[in-house]
């Protein structure tokens, strides 16, 4: 098996290699923690109006990975592992984490068409992670902490619940807020849990208890402002997906913005009349702490992140430009050849000539989308639509063959890591890089 694992890896390799052969490509690329750090490197392309991925490195590593070290993994397996040429590298999607960015600036110099893409999905993560709800969260803490460490606790609460509760992840704040969902709507069984006879748990069930019952109005509240971030979850989720994401990010990200400008909080509303039927000015009191000290952190955080931080403000530009792309957008705004122009911010794009071609071709743009269906779905009907009009828009067609490699979010690497997981567990952590490198690539390139 030893001798067949490095044969099969370079198979695999020359594989992608034929794969991407004169294609233009991105890459997505994280870090997460495994007795040390794990690197994953993906490569996007589209091959006959099919977007594909594939993994193309696994480096286990005994510590965190520092900028030179980075930048050069992702350097060789581009340059030297699928020869990617120096034009053909459009984009490099990455979270936040400052050695990501420092390293690109490096890959940078050997491509230098590349964009630099952070994930709007982290973002959106960090902006649900701005929510000011202290007691929620010393709550949470150790409520997740019973079910984490007791599974008599488990069996009790679904014995009283009538359901499982689930547990969150430090990391993702979606994860957070779908526990506390739970929390909400099951708030009436609290108090039998904490206080039942069963023996398990009991410091965090003392600890959790005193918090309710000290702290019950202000508990109460701060869970209710945090339900009204679903918006943020539910496009958090949507920006984790595959597909021609970055047609739709803008749309998303406007949405958000609609949401925090018109300030309509009906779940929080409809608790302080619940909890303050008769008292007006208890309403208003506990309704101005929901909003302007619990969500407004959050509300602040997304409108100075997205105004002045130059890896998320470049995101939002480039999606912006995209929607130009979609036919359902350009149906409803039909565009002037001014609007074009957005387009030069994704800067394979930016050409003079490629801009004057895509604005000749407008009008006849403009008349083939008027004629879509209304329930057009963009995900899903986009790539067979211009597959269909390619002929008669040829550069269009085009540009968003390569726009489309350009994905708003490094989440593909994330489920590299959950598949690593699922594989690899505590057991096989022994286990040598190169037969887990393999094994993975192998999984994850599944044809």
């Amino acid at each position: 098996m030893r001798q067949l694992i490095p044969v099969i890896l370079e198979q695999e390799y020359e594989c992608i290699c034929q794969e991407v052969k004169g294609k233009d490509v991105a890459i997505i690329f994280d870090g997460a923690t495994r007795d040390g750090e794990a690197l994953v490197v993906l490569v996007r392309f589209v091959e006959s109006w099919t977007i594909k991925q594939r993994l193309v490195r696994l480096r286990l590593l005994k510590s965190s990975v520092n900028v030179d070290d980075l930048a050069r993994i992702i350097i060789e397996v581009l340059h030297r592992k699928i020869n990617v040429q120096e034009n053909s590298l459009l984009a490099a999607m990455r979270d936040g984490a400052s050695v990501n960015k420092k390293a690109l600036q490096t890959v940078s110099v050997l491509y230098p068409d590349m964009i630099d893409i952070g994930c709007i999905s982290h973002f959106l993560n960090k902006v649900g992670e701005k929510c000011h709800t202290p007691t929620l969260k010393l709550f949470m803490a150790t409520w997740n902490l019973i079910f984490s460490t007791s599974i008599s606790a488990r069996n009790v609460w679904r014995g009283i619940s009538g359901r499982s509760m689930p547990r969150y992840n430090s990391t993702r704040w979606w994860s957070y807020w779908e526990c506390a969902m739970v929390v909400l709507q099951e708030w009436q069984h609290f108090r039998t849990f904490l206080t039942s006879n069963e023996d398990f748990a009991k410091t965090s069930r003392q600890r959790a208890l005193q918090i309710f019952d000290m702290n019950t109005n202000k508990l109460k509240i701060e869970l209710v402002s945090v339900m009204e971030m679903e918006e943020f979850v539910k496009s958090t989720y949507t920006l984790e997906g595959d597909g021609t994401l970055i047609l739709i990010a803008y749309e998303k990200l406007q949405t958000l913005q609609a949401f925090i400008r018109v300030r309509n909080f009906p779940t929080l509303t409809s608790a302080m009349q619940q909890l303050f039927p008769l008292n007006v000015a208890e309403q208003q009191r506990w309704y101005n702490y929901g909003f302007r000290e619990c969500l407004m952190p959050a509300f602040e955080d997304y409108t100075n992140t997205s105004a002045n931080d130059a890896t998320v403000s470049r995101s939002i530009q480039v999606s912006q430009a995209a929607q130009l792309f979609s036919p359902k957008f350009v149906k409803v705004s039909e565009p002037d050849a001014a609007t074009v122009d957005q387009i030069r911010a994704v800067p394979f794009l930016s050409n003079n000539e490629v801009i004057q071609s895509l604005k000749d071709e407008l009008p006849t743009y403009i008349v083939k989308a008027s004629q879509i269906p209304n329930e057009f779905d963009t995900l899903s009907d986009s790539r067979p639509w211009w597959k269909s009009v390619a002929r008669e828009l040829p550069a269009w067609s085009s540009a968003i063959q390569k726009l489309v490699v350009v994905q708003p979010s490094s989440a593909a690497a994330e489920r590299a890591f959950s598949m690593l997981t699922t594989m690899f567990g505590e057991q096989q952590h022994d286990a040598l890089e190169d037969y887990i490198e393999t094994s993975l690539m192998l999984r994850v390139n599944d044809r």
